[in-house]
This record gives C-alpha cells, sequence and structure tokens, in this order.
C-alpha cells in the first residue's frame, strides 16, 4: 500500500495529513483516486495518489506498507512521480516482509515545485528528473499504465 504523510499540523475539516487507503483525501488536496487491492487482492496491483490544485509547501513523504506478503518470487516495487508528463522512478527489488514499511524519498515542496528529493531506504534505485506530485505505485519491473 502507498502511504503520503503530508505537512504535519494542518489538517482542517477533519481530513489528516496522512493519504492511504483508509484516508483516501489529504488536507493538501492529494487523493487516493486508484488502490486496485482494497477489496480483492491482485499480484499486480497499482495505486494512484494524484493532486489537481497547486501544492501547499513542505515535506511529503512517500513509503510502502506491505500489510500482507503474498509473493514471495518477482517481489519488491516501483514508484512513479510524474511531472509535466517526465516520470521519476524510485525502485525497491527486494522482499518486502510482511508488516513490513519502506520508505521511499521524501519530496520538499516549495511554490507548487519540488525543491528537494531527500532519499529514503538505501536498497531505493532512483531516477534523476525533477518531478511533480503524482504518484503511482505497482510492482517491481513491471510497467504500468496510469488511470488517466
Amino acid at each position: 500500500d502507498v502511504h503520503v504523510y503530508e505537512p504535519a499540523g494542518r489538517g482542517t475539516a477533519g481530513l489528516r495529513d496522512h493519504i492511504f487507503y483508509a484516508n483516501k483525501r489529504g488536507w493538501t488536496g492529494g487523493t487516493l483516486d486508484v488502490d486496485m487491492n482494497v477489496n480483492s487482492p491482485v499480484r499486480d496491483a497499482v495505486e494512484n495518489v494524484v493532486w489537481t490544485r497547486p501544492i501547499p509547501d513542505g515535506d511529503y513523504r512517500i513509503e510502502v506498507h506491505n500489510y500482507r506478503q503474498r509473493e514471495t518470487v518477482d517481489v519488491g516495487f516501483v514508484v512513479e512521480v510524474e511531472s509535466a508528463g517526465k516520470l521519476s522512478h524510485f525502485s525497491y527489488c527486494k522482499t518486502v516482509r510482511d508488516q513490513q514499511a519502506v520508505r521511499v524519498a521524501t519530496l520538499r515542496m516549495r511554490d507548487g515545485a519540488i525543491e528537494r528529493v531527500e532519499a529514503g531506504d538505501p536498497g531505493i534505485t532512483a531516477s534523476s528528473a525533477k518531478p511533480e506530485l503524482i504518484i503511482l505505485c505497482g510492482p517491481c519491473g513491471e510497467p504500468f499504465a496510469a488511470a488517466a
């Protein structure tokens, strides 16, 4: 499951600062709009978090949590962050244990753009594109299409 932790302490109207399956909409406007594993688990699940308005300044931490390990082969994941048609890839091609959380990256947003990308887990392999904030999560090494 993909998790995005928004800048803390600014939640309004009952919205929390943590976007994930149990809180699909964050206070910054981010929305988990695709979650393929929520009802019927699939092998190549895709999750998508998108912002449709300017993103408030602050740090946005991306993590992937494996709530139930179902596979022992072809394990890992890829997180893609899209910016004006350019993609940044964060790959983790190791086994993610049952109940393990992997910190992918922290994105520092300023004036609606990414100012800095801070690496997460040392097992993450990252590209160098400078992204906006549309976050997709899928299986390691597998291409996947985002919902438009």
